[in-house]
């Protein structure tokens, strides 16, 4: 599709089609080093070259920003970029994504910054951070036109996930029981996708419901349901999410008077 954009001189669709591409190897949980490498290619190459940027649309920045915002997310993950980090920085601040959301013709971006941000928070266990770009995400969405809401689609996977598993983490830590209803809620959604697609979400599900019935102190529950996610996730290939469940399996162990389970729930999280 990428190929046929350049082509045909539609730069716009064609650097969606690489950005989407990256982002799925990214959620899919592929090789992050590769992806690095790629991203960094991807964006030197059309951020350096300024024709794109003299034979463009208006979209073609939004596109390119949203490009930047993914590759800080993998850089976050496994090391920094002195070359790209002044990019990084103008192009993902939050004054940025705070200009952008009053801009009707950047609001795709909006969505992406959004989303950036809460996936950056949660692997950094920034629980509140996670809840409040999940609501500006959702906040976002509901002014975009029908077509674009569907565009989202892989921002909304994510928004409601993290969301909802930082809300229930932090009813327990914070001891605010109303966060389990607003958890509840965004695990409904998840339920919803999981009896379209049980490959890609099952494992999500049960994760969220691990999580809920360790917020409502079921604990031989929860311990059964993070282990039925794990297994989930690792055989529907999500390492990545597989590590999530077991670094939220570990902590609940450790918090649970079972520390030397916990630590090596752990450091499989890590080694994943």
């Amino acid at each position: 599709a990428s190929a046929i954009g350049f082509s045909e001189g539609d730069a716009d669709h064609a650097l969606a089609c690489i950005k989407l591409a990256h982002r799925q190897r990214f959620l899919s949980g592929l090789d992050l080093t590769t992806l690095k490498r790629d991203q960094e290619d991807f964006v030197k190459k059309h951020f350096f070259q300024s024709s794109y940027f003299k034979t463009s649309s208006m979209r073609m920045p939004c596109v390119l920003k949203a490009a930047l915002g993914d590759l800080s997310v993998t850089l976050a993950l496994t090391g920094g970029s002195e070359e790209l980090s002044a990019l990084l920085e103008s192009a993902t601040d939050e004054k940025t994504l705070e200009e952008t959301s009053l801009n009707s013709n950047e609001s795709s971006y909006a969505l992406d910054a959004c989303n950036q941000r809460l996936i950056k928070a949660l692997f950094f266990n920034d629980f509140n951070a996670v809840l409040k770009y999940s609501e500006k995400y959702f906040a976002h969405r509901s002014d975009l036109q029908h077509w674009l809401r569907f565009a989202g689609r892989i921002g909304d996977i994510y928004s409601t996930f993290f969301g909802g598993l930082s809300c229930f983490i932090l009813s327990r830590k914070k001891s605010q029981p109303d966060l389990i209803s607003r958890g509840s809620f965004l695990m409904t959604e998840v339920e919803s996708w999981s009896h379209q697609c049980q490959w890609n979400y099952e494992n999500k599900l049960l994760l969220l419901k691990a999580e809920r019935s360790y917020s409502l102190g079921d604990i031989p529950v929860a311990e059964a349901l993070y282990q039925l996610s794990i297994n989930s996730a690792r055989e529907h290939k999500f390492i990545h999410e597989e590590a999530l469940a077991y670094e939220l399996f570990g902590n609940f162990k450790m918090e649970n008077g079972q520390s030397s389970i916990g630590k090596k729930h752990l450091d499989t999280a890590c080694e994943l």
